[in-house]
């Protein structure tokens, strides 16, 4: 599984988001509250929360990923990578 901080359609504002099969990028906070009574890591938008939320986020992210995978369900909160821009995976790591 990627994970990654992107900011979508050349806006500055970070999100968390993993890579789906098709290539593109889900925003993991948006598909989270999007379906709802999800681990608050997820709804969180970064990466470092997702790590954080340790095995239940993990879990949650692979059934939220794995839904995404099989259907249309978040096409309005996935991105193509040509609509993307990688930025630092944890922009404000931890000392």
């Amino acid at each position: 599984m990627y994970l990654a901080t992107l900011a979508v359609n050349s806006n500055d504002t970070a999100v968390a988001a993993v890579r789906l099969e098709n290539q593109s990028w889900l925003d993991i906070a948006a598909a989270s509250n999007a379906i709802g009574d999800q681990p608050a890591a997820l709804a969180a938008g970064t990466v470092q929360a997702v790590i954080d939320g340790g095995e239940q986020a993990m879990n949650a992210l692979l059934a939220l990923k794995d839904k995404a995978d099989a259907g249309g369900q978040f096409s309005d909160v996935s991105y193509t990578s040509e609509s993307v821009r990688l930025l630092a995976p944890i922009p404000t790591p931890r000392k």
